[in-house]
């Protein structure tokens, strides 16, 4: 790769110690063209790619013209696919909320039911008649729990008792009065649980959305140029940074040094509008000397 040593518009005679074939050998200056379109954001770059030949000795001007336009796109897609999309692990989550509350269940008016009633009077008796053929029986003397005492007749010496007598059949009258029942339920939530479980789309596939997509074109934009020199792979020499007309022109020829092949990049400063989303279109031109045949 050789180094350009002359860039004067008016071009001495010079020899070419490779490609020279007399003593004398005459130049011409020969456009090299410089074109490319396409679409950049902040995180990628545009480029555009030159190749000077070895023949050309001398670089008069390099320069670039640059049309900023709107971001454009032909059609749009979506990938297909199946499977489970969502897992979910049980859980016991809340699906209400209440608060406690007073409120009558039931309501019920007086009643008063009465069964037969019976007569509640009754006798205890000292004896009960038994016979009028009385029998030998010894007379003997009973204390009636008074200050005297009475002698009978009686066919042993015992106590005399009452005679066993049942209580009467009777039924007890009850009355209700009118009144409600309340029942108070307490703050509360119900909480449903949910097994793990997966959501499954089936396969399917999304057709193309042909048509033209054309971005606002933002209010405003940053833009860096970066010149990049092959040489064992890609060199950076220089950046133009800041480009933020819609036709900018850039001159390169200080930094166009030397035959072989270069790249120019353009790529958006971070924080722009659309995250840097732009079309452009490069057109340009390199004017060197060629060494005649």
């Amino acid at each position: 790769m050789r180094n350009f040593r002359g860039r004067t518009a008016a071009l001495k005679e010079s020899r070419d110690p490779v490609h020279a074939t007399s003593s004398q050998v005459a130049p011409t200056l020969v456009p090299f063209a410089i074109g490319g379109a396409g679409y950049f954001d902040s995180s990628n770059a545009m480029s555009v790619y030159l190749f000077l030949p070895s023949r050309m000795f001398a670089l008069t001007e390099a320069r670039v013209s640059i049309n900023f336009r709107e971001f454009f796109a032909p059609a749009t897609t979506v990938a297909s696919g199946g499977a489970s999309t969502s897992g979910s692990g049980g859980s016991s989550t809340p699906t209400s909320d209440s608060g406690g509350a007073s409120t009558p269940t039931s309501s019920s008016g007086g009643s008063q039911t009465v069964a037969s009633q019976s007569d509640f009077s009754h006798v205890h008796y000292l004896a009960r008649w038994s016979s009028d053929t009385p029998g030998g029986y010894a007379t003997r003397k009973y204390s009636t729990q008074l200050p005297s005492f009475v002698d009978l007749a009686t066919s042993s010496a015992s106590d005399i008792g009452t005679e066993a007598e049942a209580s009467p059949g009777h039924t007890h009258d009850v009355t209700i009065s009118n009144h409600t029942h309340t029942v108070t339920i307490a703050a509360h939530t119900h909480t449903v649980t949910i097994a793990a479980h997966t959501h499954t789309t089936p396969d399917h596939t999304h057709a193309l959305a042909y048509g033209v997509y054309k971005e606002a074109y933002p209010a405003s934009h940053s833009v860096d140029l970066k010149l990049y020199q092959y040489s064992a792979g890609w060199n950076l020499i220089h950046t133009f940074s800041g480009l933020t007309a819609d036709q900018p022109e850039v001159d390169m020829t200080d930094y166009l040094t030397s035959t072989g092949k270069w790249r120019i990049d353009l790529i958006s400063q971070g924080g722009t509008p659309n995250s840097g989303r732009l079309g452009c279109d490069v057109s340009g031109f390199v004017l060197g000397a060629v060494q005649g045949a």
